[in-house]
Parts: structure tokens; C-alpha cells; sequence
């Protein structure tokens, strides 16, 4: 077990590595080689994609939960039908999402008729109709890869992680580079991700022993599971609703240019979320413990404010260089064509900078069985963003859903704060000792955009000169004055420790 978790851990932080260097790395040369519209179309029908992924209604977690629990129990014929239950659940599942995909795909001439093109509807279609297949076929395996994380084989399902990763935009560009459009790179990567699903099942079967037998459907049972699914499914939907609607939107009113400049922007604020949130894992362990054992209000407060002062420190940084230098960024990666996706991505960026911060606050409200209300909030502001992207789409374009999310996100945000010093956080004391770091944030930007108008930025040399710059002053400044002894301790005691090995 503990080895299992090491090592699944440490392979989580290798696939995010990977994540964010094939992200950097590929777009650009995705970009280029599809084209601006073809893009546009790819990410369109990703989108698609993952909106029927909503189809999973929260279960996947429930799969986790409950084969462990029965597994636990070591009883064969409950774990058989358990099982068996969820392998049914999905296959309906799985049918339901392959009709809407259809669906779709034949009513795609009208849904999308204001954004695409004749020709690019016709493209559209196919591409539907193969996610649509790739969905049916998908949903009912997603049961193996539950039963092995139920069964705490985390590392290998970590390293199929890792190898999607690895695969997926290498065979994009493969795909690409060999003549083929939107459509063949579609087919190859269902083609892989279907194989890769497979490797879960050969393992459930063949390593693990695992028996599916549906010995009787027990419906009181599976209506505790969709209980349990519902709030996970509803934060969901608010989530996909803010991160993905956008986009639909966008095709369905503008163009498959909106989409694609929006796409890059989403590729951004993915980096910028993965990058502000590896630290933030490490101390959830330490706060289920401390939940469990009733520790008091100000004691998770003081947790709350640990993980947030350096939450805050790291989104700041890379925040603040984003708004100096991220126009010079995204010209020079993305192409000139692609400049709007500056100021779409610093105002969800932004949007995202309190939640990014206070990202324990959700793990506190779960221990505390306080997160239905985060749940029917965040939905109820996804509807408003989703109201209100409408007309700002048509008004503005692409960053008038940009601007949607934005006022969303801060309502979301205020309501929050609100309601985390109703179950029992002390607000006020968080917000005097982790706010208080906008001082040097504001600082540091101001600085960093005298610093600006004074030299040329127009090449990766220049922006990486830039950044370091930047980054020692934001960490000298910092380290100085507004970091404490605890902050300074995760810094400088590695460090020495590395120059005592060495001296040694």
C-alpha cells in the first residue's frame, strides 16, 4: 500500500510535467499544421466530447467507493455483482451518450449553422459521429480502471496515465505531418485510447482475477450510489459548464476562429492551473487526519491559511509574469492570429486566482459534509455565466465569454468567502494574513511594467531574461519581507541539505 501510493504519487507529478511540456511543445505545431478554422473545428468537437463525458454522472467516483467496499468485505458474490451493476450502469450509459452524439452529428446543420461554414458543417458531422462511437465504446470500460484503483494499484494506472500522455500528441502530430486532417487525428487517438483501455482490462482479468456476475440488480443499492454521485455530479456540470460551454457557444454563433483563438487561451490557463496547484496535495493527507480527529476550527484555519499564503505565492508569480509578458508569449508560440487569446486568458486567469488560492477550502467543506451548498452555488453561477456569455458572445466575441466567466467566477468567489466563516473558518484572520500579499504582488507588477517600457521584448531569450529577472526580484522581495519562518524553511532547508551532500 505504501508503496503504491509513493510511487503513484511520483508518477503524478511525472504525467504533469509531461502534461504541461507536450502542451508547450505540441500546440504550437498543431496550430500551424492544422490551421486556424481546422483548429478551431478539432476543439469544437473535443468540446462536444467532453460535454457527453457529463454522461458519467459522478459515478466513476461511486466505482472507487464502493468495489472497495465490497471488496473489503471479501465477500465474492456482493463484489461479483457489484461489479456487474456498474458494468450494466455504464453500457446503458455508454448507449445513451453514442445516441446524443449522433444526435448531434445529424443536427449539426442547424445547431451550428450562424458559426460554420457548409463545407466545415459537413466536416463536423463526421467528426461527431466518430465521438459519438468513441463514447459508446468508452463508458463501459471506465469500470476497469475504477476496479483498479478500488484494488490500490495506483501505479499502474498511473503509468497508462503517463503513456496517454506521451501518445496522444505524438500521434496528433504524426497524424498530421502524414497529410491526414481533424478527422484521421480523431480516429487515431480513439483507436489508442481504446487500447489503452483495453491494457485496464487485461489487467483486471488476467493480474487482478476480477469476476463480473450479475447474480441480481439491487436497486436500493443503486440508489444510495446516485446519492452519493449527485453532488460530485453537480459540481461537475458547473465545472464543464464554465470551462467548456464557451467554446460550444462560440461555434454555434461566431466562428471556428473564436474557438480556436479561445482553445489556446484554455491550453494557458490549463499550464497556469497545473503549475499554481502541485504543492496543494501534499497537505491534503495531513487534513483529513486533522478533520477525522475533530481538531477545532482555528486549527484548520491555520492550515487553511499555511496552504493559501503559498498557493497564493506561487499563482502570483506566475500571474503577474503572464500579464507582463504573456502578449509577447502567445504571439511568438501561437502565431500572430492568435493575440485575442492574451486578454481571454488573463481575464480567466484572473477569475481563477482566488479559487486557486483557497483550492483546500473545497477538501475542508467535503471532511466537514458542508459542500452541498459550494455545489448548487457553483451551478446556479454557471447557469448566469452561461446566460450572460450569449449576448456578450454576440456582442463582443471571444472575450465577451471571456468576460462571462470573469463576473461569474467572482460572484462565485464572494459567496464563497461568505460562506466558508458560516461553517466555522475564521475569515477574518485569513483574509489579514494571506491578503496581505497583494502588497508585493502589486509591487512586483508595477515594477515589472516600468521594467518593460524601458527594454525590448520580442524573443524567447528576451522573455526568458525577463522572467528570471522578475522571478528573483518577486522571490527577494518575498523571501525578505513577507515570507515567514515556516515559508523560508521549505526553501532553505532542501538546499542545504544538497550543499551537505555535496561538501560530503
Amino acid at each position: 500500500m505504501g508503496k503504491q501510493i509513493k510511487f503513484g504519487v511520483i508518477l503524478t507529478y511525472i504525467s504533469t510535467f509531461i502534461n504541461i511540456i507536450t502542451g508547450l511543445l505540441i500546440t504550437p505545431i498543431t496550430l500551424r499544421l492544422f490551421g486556424q478554422a481546422e483548429y478551431g473545428l478539432y476543439s469544437l468537437a473535443l468540446s462536444i466530447m467532453g460535454m457527453l463525458f457529463l454522461f458519467d454522472f459522478g459515478f466513476s467516483n461511486a466505482i472507487v467507493k464502493y468495489v472497495t467496499q465490497f471488496k473489503e468485505k471479501d465477500n465474492k458474490k456482493e463484489y461479483e455483482n457489484i461489479n456487474a451493476m456498474f458494468l450494466v450502469l455504464y453500457s446503458i450509459i455508454g448507449l445513451l451518450a453514442f445516441s446524443c452524439g449522433m444526435f448531434a452529428a445529424f443536427g449539426a446543420d442547424k445547431i451550428f449553422a450562424n458559426g460554420l461554414t457548409t463545407e466545415e458543417v459537413a466536416k463536423f458531422t463526421i467528426m461527431l459521429q466518430i465521438v459519438a462511437v468513441n463514447l459508446g465504446i468508452s463508458f463501459p470500460l471506465k469500470l476497469f480502471n475504477g476496479i483498479i484503483i478500488a484494488h490500490e494499484k495506483f501505479i499502474f494506472s498511473k503509468l497508462i496515465t503517463v503513456v496517454r500522455f506521451i501518445i496522444n500528441p505524438l500521434i496528433t502530430v504524426t497524424i498530421l505531418f502524414m497529410g491526414f486532417s481533424s478527422i484521421g487525428v480523431l480516429i487515431a487517438i480513439s483507436i489508442v485510447n481504446f487500447l489503452l483501455s483495453l491494457i485496464d482490462v487485461y489487467y483486471c482479468f488476467v493480474i487482478l482475477k476480477t469476476k463480473i456476475k450479475l447474480h441480481k440488480f439491487d436497486f436500493r443499492l443503486m440508489k444510495e450510489i446516485s446519492m452519493y454521485s449527485l453532488w460530485v455530479f453537480i459540481a461537475s456540470l458547473a465545472d464543464f459548464i464554465y470551462s467548456r460551454t464557451d467554446m460550444f457557444i462560440l461555434g454555434a454563433l461566431v466562428n471556428t476562429a473564436a474557438v480556436a483563438i479561445y482553445n489556446v487561451a484554455e491550453v494557458i490557463n490549463g499550464l497556469y492551473t497545473k503549475l499554481t496547484m502541485v504543492l496543494s496535495g501534499f497537505f491534503l493527507p495531513r487534513l483529513v487526519q486533522m478533520v477525522s480527529k475533530n481538531v477545532s476550527n482555528h486549527e484548520l484555519t491555520t492550515m487553511f491559511i499555511r496552504v493559501s499564503r503559498i498557493q497564493f505565492l506561487l499563482a502570483a508569480l506566475v500571474l503577474t509574469g503572464f500579464a507582463l509578458v504573456g502578449n509577447e508569449f502567445i504571439v511568438i508560440w501561437a502565431g500572430a492570429d492568435y493575440v485575442l487569446a492574451y486578454w481571454v486568458a488573463l481575464l480567466v486567469m484572473s477569475s481563477r486566482f482566488i479559487p486557486v488560492v483557497q483550492v483546500l477550502a473545497t477538501s475542508i467543506l467535503q471532511a466537514k459534509n458542508e459542500h452541498a451548498f459550494q455545489s448548487k452555488l457553483y451551478l446556479g453561477v454557471a447557469i448566469l455565466n452561461l446566460a450572460i456569455s450569449i449576448p456578450l458572445a454576440l456582442t463582443y466575441g471571444v472575450i465577451g465569454v471571456a468576460i462571462g466567466t470573469l463576473v461569474g467566477k467572482i460572484i462565485n468567489t464572494i459567496v464563497m468567502n461568505f460562506n466558508y466563516a458560516k461553517v466555522g473558518i475564521e475569515m477574518k484572520r485569513y483574509l489579514k494574513e494571506v491578503f496581505v500579499l497583494f502588497i508585493p504582488m502589486t509591487l512586483v507588477f508595477i515594477i515589472g511594467f516600468i521594467l518593460k517600457r524601458l527594454v525590448d521584448v520580442t524573443t524567447w531569450f528576451d522573455i526568458l531574461l525577463f522572467a528570471l529577472v522578475l522571478t528573483a526580484f518577486y522571490g527577494g522581495i518575498m523571501f525578505r519581507f513577507f515570507m515567514n519562518n515556516s515559508e523560508k524553511d521549505m526553501l532553505v532547508k532542501p538546499l542545504r541539505k544538497i550543499i551537505v551532500r555535496k561538501a560530503s
